[in-house]
């Protein structure tokens, strides 16, 4: 197992004299290109900022978190299709930013994603401008109980989408999610939520549709940590779905929408609102119902007039 130490800002992963086995630069380099790159080995940002990911990775992780003797925090940037097969893991600064001002690209990152260790307004992963982003792994919120508004995933895409195959749990702080979703792209997640010690497990802030399925979504420790919290306005829609309530409840917000969940296991509803997942033929054509349009056309006005003849 190697720790490669970004040595410059703004390095890129290919770059043959940027990435050295020692955090000073006085080992061996890396050269990604020749297969030097192990899969038991560590990226790690060492300090550097505007890093950049311009491969495809087969590691253990990629990380700004401290690593060996290196240095905390830096960030990474992925602008174009890249596949991640490792662990993302964060310090107390943003580790792994998704943005490009050109072309819409993905991201698909297979591991476990790490919730920020310390630091408030920190998030893992950003997925941001153009990017879409596919997670097959587990997403654990961040872990300080000192830490405020920091999320592990911050989904904030209006041209791409995400999708995530895996199990959410929520954060130590206050307002510390697994994932939060601030986006009007499509958000999908296959799996378990449930919410942390003070905060969700997944945090709705946005308009755009989000589709919950085949999992069990449940509070967490304190009253404060739902398994969903939903801004006003916002919505969901959840499939095949199982619900249990802690000492949170399983979810809080303005409206949840259901399909073929376990009526059973709905424990306490609390001041959630709940409601059943229409199709297109009960919505009025036209209306946009958390995601999904109408198509039922308004009665005509003779008919009406035709009821009193």
């Amino acid at each position: 197992m190697t720790i490669w130490y970004a040595q410059t800002i703004g390095a890129h992963l290919s770059e043959t004299d940027k990435w050295n086995s020692v955090p000073t630069g006085t080992g061996s380099f890396l050269n990604i290109d020749a297969g030097g790159l192990g899969i038991d080995d560590i990226i790690c940002a060492n300090g550097k900022t505007s890093l950049i990911i311009d491969r495809n990775v087969t590691c253990a992780r990629i990380s700004n978190a401290i690593e060996g003797t290196g240095t905390i925090n830096g960030n990474f940037f992925i602008q174009q299709d890249r596949t991640l097969n490792c662990d993302i893991k964060a310090g107390s600064a943003n580790c792994l930013i998704l943005s490009s001002a050109d072309i819409p690209f993905t991201v698909t990152i297979n591991g476990t994603v790490y919730g920020p260790a310390s630091g408030s307004n920190v998030y893992t992963v950003h997925q941001n401008t153009r990017a879409s982003l596919v997670i097959n792994g587990n997403i654990n919120g961040p872990t300080s109980m000192s830490s405020f508004s920091s999320h592990t995933v911050y989904i904030n895409n209006s041209v791409g989408t995400c999708i995530i195959t895996g199990n959410i749990i929520g954060g130590s702080g206050s307002g510390c999610t697994g994932v939060y979703v601030y986006a009007s792209g499509a958000t999908t997640i296959n799996g378990n939520i449930t919410g942390g010690v003070m905060s969700a497990g997944v945090w709705i802030a946005a308009t755009g549709p989000c589709t919950i399925k085949n999992g069990t979504i449940s509070g967490g420790t304190n009253s404060s940590a739902y398994g969903i919290n939903l801004n006003t306005g916002a919505a969901c829609y959840c499939q095949n779905t199982n619900f249990i309530t802690t000492a949170a409840p399983f979810v809080s917000g303005a409206a949840i929408n259901t399909d073929g969940c376990n009526k059973n296991n709905f424990i306490q509803v609390g001041n959630s609102v709940f409601g059943y997942r229409l199709v297109p033929t009960e919505v009025l054509k036209g209306v946009n119902y958390a995601g999904l349009i109408g198509s039922l056309a308004p009665a005509s006005p003779f008919r009406r007039l035709n009821r009193f003849v």
